[in-house]
Protein backbone atom coordinates (compact mmCIF):
# COMPACT_ATOMS: atom_id res chain seq x y z
CA UNK A 1 0.00 0.00 0.00
CA UNK A 2 3.02 2.45 1.01
CA UNK A 3 4.28 2.19 -2.66
CA UNK A 4 0.89 2.83 -4.06
CA UNK A 5 0.31 5.63 -2.29
CA UNK A 6 3.68 7.47 -2.94
CA UNK A 7 2.23 6.43 -6.58
CA UNK A 8 -0.59 8.87 -6.14
CA UNK A 9 1.62 11.51 -4.14
CA UNK A 10 3.72 11.94 -7.26
CA UNK A 11 0.59 12.15 -9.10
CA UNK A 12 0.53 15.63 -7.57
CA UNK A 13 -3.13 14.57 -5.85
CA UNK A 14 -4.29 16.52 -3.14
CA UNK A 15 -4.09 14.77 0.36
CA UNK A 16 -7.95 14.69 0.74
CA UNK A 17 -8.07 12.85 -2.71
CA UNK A 18 -5.32 10.64 -1.59
CA UNK A 19 -6.68 9.64 1.35
CA UNK A 20 -10.12 8.90 -0.61
CA UNK A 21 -8.27 6.35 -3.33
CA UNK A 22 -6.61 4.45 0.14
CA UNK A 23 -9.50 4.04 1.49
CA UNK A 24 -11.02 2.44 -1.83
CA UNK A 25 -7.88 0.99 -2.67
CA UNK A 26 -8.42 -1.17 0.92
CA UNK A 27 -11.46 -2.28 -0.02
CA UNK A 28 -10.82 -3.59 -3.37
CA UNK A 29 -7.88 -5.51 -1.92
CA UNK A 30 -9.82 -6.89 0.68
CA UNK A 31 -12.67 -8.07 -1.55
CA UNK A 32 -10.26 -10.75 -2.84
CA UNK A 33 -10.38 -9.92 -6.36
CA UNK A 34 -8.22 -10.55 -9.00
CA UNK A 35 -6.21 -7.61 -10.48
CA UNK A 36 -5.21 -9.57 -13.62
CA UNK A 37 -9.60 -9.72 -14.29
CA UNK A 38 -11.10 -6.16 -15.08
CA UNK A 39 -14.68 -7.72 -15.35
CA UNK A 40 -14.50 -8.91 -12.12
CA UNK A 41 -13.41 -5.66 -10.83
CA UNK A 42 -16.20 -4.11 -12.32
CA UNK A 43 -18.32 -6.53 -11.18
CA UNK A 44 -17.34 -5.37 -7.29
CA UNK A 45 -17.61 -1.91 -8.03
CA UNK A 46 -21.14 -2.29 -9.34
CA UNK A 47 -22.34 -3.29 -5.61
CA UNK A 48 -22.09 0.02 -4.39
CA UNK A 49 -25.21 1.65 -4.14
CA UNK A 50 -24.55 5.19 -6.01
CA UNK A 51 -23.31 5.61 -9.52
CA UNK A 52 -21.28 8.03 -7.38
CA UNK A 53 -19.63 5.68 -5.03
CA UNK A 54 -18.76 3.54 -8.15
CA UNK A 55 -17.60 6.40 -9.90
CA UNK A 56 -14.67 7.00 -7.22
CA UNK A 57 -13.70 3.26 -6.54
CA UNK A 58 -13.29 2.50 -10.43
CA UNK A 59 -11.08 5.68 -10.41
CA UNK A 60 -8.79 3.83 -7.70
CA UNK A 61 -9.10 0.82 -9.55
CA UNK A 62 -7.96 2.45 -12.67
CA UNK A 63 -4.89 4.09 -10.76
CA UNK A 64 -3.60 1.41 -9.54
CA UNK A 65 -3.71 -1.15 -12.39
CA UNK A 66 -1.83 2.03 -14.03
CA UNK A 67 0.73 1.49 -11.21
CA UNK A 68 0.79 -2.33 -11.62
CA UNK A 69 1.50 -1.37 -15.32
CA UNK A 70 -1.54 -4.04 -16.28
CA UNK A 71 -3.96 -3.22 -18.71
CA UNK A 72 -7.33 -0.46 -17.54
CA UNK A 73 -9.16 -0.13 -20.64
CA UNK A 74 -12.41 -1.82 -19.85
CA UNK A 75 -12.07 0.56 -16.64
CA UNK A 76 -11.45 3.70 -18.26
CA UNK A 77 -14.86 2.41 -20.80
CA UNK A 78 -16.53 1.68 -17.04
CA UNK A 79 -16.03 5.13 -15.64
CA UNK A 80 -16.99 7.12 -19.40
CA UNK A 81 -20.03 5.40 -18.59
CA UNK A 82 -21.23 6.38 -15.46
CA UNK A 83 -20.16 10.04 -16.17
CA UNK A 84 -22.58 9.81 -18.34
CA UNK A 85 -24.86 8.87 -16.29
CA UNK A 86 -24.46 11.40 -13.57
CA UNK A 87 -24.83 13.93 -16.11
CA UNK A 88 -27.81 12.61 -17.56
CA UNK A 89 -29.62 12.35 -13.99
CA UNK A 90 -28.19 15.92 -12.78
CA UNK A 91 -29.09 17.64 -15.97
CA UNK A 92 -32.87 15.61 -15.47
CA UNK A 93 -33.23 17.12 -12.50
CA UNK A 94 -32.23 20.50 -12.98
CA UNK A 95 -33.91 21.06 -16.13
CA UNK A 96 -37.29 21.79 -14.38
CA UNK A 97 -38.32 25.20 -14.74
CA UNK A 98 -41.50 27.05 -13.83
CA UNK A 99 -42.26 30.29 -15.93
CA UNK A 100 -38.53 31.02 -17.24
CA UNK A 101 -37.10 30.47 -14.29
CA UNK A 102 -36.16 27.83 -11.29
CA UNK A 103 -36.41 27.58 -7.69
CA UNK A 104 -34.09 27.27 -5.17
CA UNK A 105 -33.91 23.84 -5.03
CA UNK A 106 -33.80 23.24 -8.63
CA UNK A 107 -30.47 25.42 -8.29
CA UNK A 108 -28.27 23.64 -5.73
CA UNK A 109 -29.42 20.42 -7.18
CA UNK A 110 -27.75 21.45 -10.61
CA UNK A 111 -24.86 22.98 -8.50
CA UNK A 112 -24.27 19.86 -6.96
CA UNK A 113 -24.76 18.56 -10.40
CA UNK A 114 -21.49 19.91 -11.30
CA UNK A 115 -19.54 18.60 -8.51
CA UNK A 116 -20.95 15.03 -9.17
CA UNK A 117 -19.74 15.33 -12.98
CA UNK A 118 -16.32 17.30 -12.10
CA UNK A 119 -16.87 20.17 -13.40
CA UNK A 120 -14.57 22.09 -10.76
CA UNK A 121 -14.62 25.55 -12.38
CA UNK A 122 -18.01 25.45 -12.98
CA UNK A 123 -18.85 24.11 -9.75
CA UNK A 124 -16.71 26.85 -7.76
CA UNK A 125 -18.78 29.68 -9.37
CA UNK A 126 -22.39 28.85 -9.27
CA UNK A 127 -21.12 27.74 -5.46
CA UNK A 128 -20.39 31.35 -4.84
CA UNK A 129 -23.01 33.24 -6.75
CA UNK A 130 -25.19 30.74 -4.06
CA UNK A 131 -23.95 31.23 -1.04
CA UNK A 132 -22.53 34.47 -0.90
CA UNK A 133 -24.23 36.00 -4.08
CA UNK A 134 -20.90 37.89 -5.47
CA UNK A 135 -20.53 39.90 -8.41
CA UNK A 136 -18.72 38.09 -11.50
CA UNK A 137 -15.96 40.26 -10.68
CA UNK A 138 -15.30 39.11 -7.62
CA UNK A 139 -14.46 35.28 -9.06
CA UNK A 140 -11.50 37.06 -10.75
CA UNK A 141 -8.93 35.32 -8.86
CA UNK A 142 -6.05 33.38 -8.51
CA UNK A 143 -5.87 29.98 -6.30
CA UNK A 144 -2.93 29.80 -4.29
CA UNK A 145 -1.11 27.63 -1.47
CA UNK A 146 -0.67 30.02 1.62
CA UNK A 147 3.05 30.36 1.25
CA UNK A 148 2.72 32.12 -2.13
CA UNK A 149 3.67 35.51 -2.86
CA UNK A 150 0.19 37.66 -3.30
CA UNK A 151 -0.80 41.34 -4.54
CA UNK A 152 -3.48 43.76 -3.10
CA UNK A 153 -4.80 44.63 -6.05
CA UNK A 154 -6.08 40.62 -6.92
CA UNK A 155 -8.35 38.52 -5.85
CA UNK A 156 -6.64 35.21 -3.95
CA UNK A 157 -8.44 31.87 -2.63
CA UNK A 158 -5.83 30.62 -0.22
CA UNK A 159 -6.37 26.92 -0.27
CA UNK A 160 -4.85 25.32 3.11
CA UNK A 161 -5.34 21.77 2.39
CA UNK A 162 -4.21 21.09 6.30
CA UNK A 163 -6.53 23.34 7.66
CA UNK A 164 -9.25 22.29 5.48
CA UNK A 165 -9.99 26.35 4.62
CA UNK A 166 -9.97 28.33 2.27
CA UNK A 167 -9.54 32.11 2.11
CA UNK A 168 -11.47 34.09 0.16
CA UNK A 169 -9.60 37.93 -0.77
CA UNK A 170 -11.36 40.06 -2.52
CA UNK A 171 -9.28 43.48 -3.03
CA UNK A 172 -10.78 44.36 -6.33
CA UNK A 173 -14.67 44.24 -6.42
CA UNK A 174 -17.22 47.25 -7.50
CA UNK A 175 -18.05 48.63 -4.31
CA UNK A 176 -14.49 48.07 -2.69
CA UNK A 177 -14.05 51.99 -1.97
CA UNK A 178 -16.97 51.92 0.57
CA UNK A 179 -16.13 48.22 2.23
CA UNK A 180 -12.61 47.83 1.62
CA UNK A 181 -11.24 44.14 1.29
CA UNK A 182 -13.53 40.75 1.90
CA UNK A 183 -11.77 38.14 3.39
CA UNK A 184 -14.03 35.06 3.67
CA UNK A 185 -13.84 31.89 5.20
CA UNK A 186 -15.11 28.64 3.24
CA UNK A 187 -14.90 25.13 5.25
CA UNK A 188 -17.38 23.35 2.38
CA UNK A 189 -15.30 20.18 1.41
CA UNK A 190 -17.17 19.92 -1.48
CA UNK A 191 -15.76 23.58 -2.40
CA UNK A 192 -12.23 22.51 -0.66
CA UNK A 193 -11.82 19.61 -3.07
CA UNK A 194 -13.20 21.23 -6.24
CA UNK A 195 -11.28 24.77 -5.93
CA UNK A 196 -7.95 22.52 -4.70
CA UNK A 197 -8.04 21.51 -8.69
CA UNK A 198 -8.02 24.80 -10.28
CA UNK A 199 -5.34 27.67 -10.24
CA UNK A 200 -8.06 30.54 -11.21
CA UNK A 201 -11.37 31.17 -11.44
CA UNK A 202 -12.10 32.98 -13.95
CA UNK A 203 -9.85 35.70 -15.93
CA UNK A 204 -9.98 39.59 -16.28
CA UNK A 205 -10.27 38.77 -20.01
CA UNK A 206 -12.84 36.57 -20.04
CA UNK A 207 -16.68 37.53 -20.97
CA UNK A 208 -18.35 36.79 -17.39
CA UNK A 209 -21.64 37.01 -18.96
CA UNK A 210 -21.58 34.40 -21.43
CA UNK A 211 -19.38 32.43 -19.40
CA UNK A 212 -21.86 32.42 -16.98
CA UNK A 213 -24.67 31.60 -19.20
CA UNK A 214 -23.22 28.50 -20.71
CA UNK A 215 -22.73 27.02 -17.28
CA UNK A 216 -26.16 27.54 -16.95
CA UNK A 217 -27.53 26.58 -20.13
CA UNK A 218 -29.42 23.22 -18.70
CA UNK A 219 -31.13 25.37 -16.11
CA UNK A 220 -32.10 28.81 -18.81
CA UNK A 221 -28.87 30.22 -18.90
CA UNK A 222 -29.41 32.74 -15.99
CA UNK A 223 -26.60 34.90 -15.09
CA UNK A 224 -25.21 35.88 -11.58
CA UNK A 225 -27.58 38.51 -10.64
CA UNK A 226 -30.50 36.25 -11.61
CA UNK A 227 -28.73 33.59 -9.38
CA UNK A 228 -29.10 36.53 -6.22
CA UNK A 229 -32.67 37.23 -6.79
CA UNK A 230 -33.06 33.76 -6.17
CA UNK A 231 -31.64 33.14 -2.93
CA UNK A 232 -32.93 36.57 -1.74
CA UNK A 233 -37.07 35.27 -2.61
CA UNK A 234 -36.06 31.58 -1.38
CA UNK A 235 -35.53 33.31 1.94
CA UNK A 236 -36.27 37.11 2.39
CA UNK A 237 -35.89 37.13 6.03
CA UNK A 238 -34.08 40.43 7.23
CA UNK A 239 -31.24 38.03 8.59
CA UNK A 240 -30.13 36.72 5.44
CA UNK A 241 -30.77 40.31 3.02
CA UNK A 242 -28.21 41.97 5.68
CA UNK A 243 -25.82 38.64 5.33
CA UNK A 244 -26.05 38.95 1.51
CA UNK A 245 -25.72 43.09 1.98
CA UNK A 246 -22.22 42.36 3.63
CA UNK A 247 -20.87 39.49 1.43
CA UNK A 248 -22.05 41.18 -1.58
CA UNK A 249 -21.04 44.80 -0.54
CA UNK A 250 -24.43 45.71 -1.32
CA UNK A 251 -26.64 48.94 0.59
CA UNK A 252 -29.76 46.36 2.02
CA UNK A 253 -31.92 49.35 0.29
CA UNK A 254 -30.67 48.15 -3.41
CA UNK A 255 -30.82 44.60 -2.79
CA UNK A 256 -34.81 45.78 -2.09
CA UNK A 257 -35.50 47.71 -4.65
CA UNK A 258 -33.02 45.83 -7.94
CA UNK A 259 -33.04 42.23 -6.36
CA UNK A 260 -36.50 41.18 -5.46
CA UNK A 261 -37.74 39.35 -8.32
CA UNK A 262 -36.32 36.00 -9.56
CA UNK A 263 -35.64 37.50 -13.44
CA UNK A 264 -34.30 40.04 -14.88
Amino acid sequence: MESFKTHLIELKLSPRTINTHIQKYNMLTESGIDFNNQKQIISFIDTQDTDSKKKTMASTASKYLTFLNKPNNEILTYIQQLNKALAETHLNRSKAQVEGSITFKQLTTFMNGLYETEKWREFVIIYCFVKFCCRNQDLVAEVVKPNADREDNKNYFVVSAKQDVVMWYRNVYKTKFKYDTKITKITNKKFLHAISQLEYVLKENDNFDRVVKKITTPIGSITQSVICKIVLNANPSMNNVQKVSESRGTAITTLHSNYNGTSE
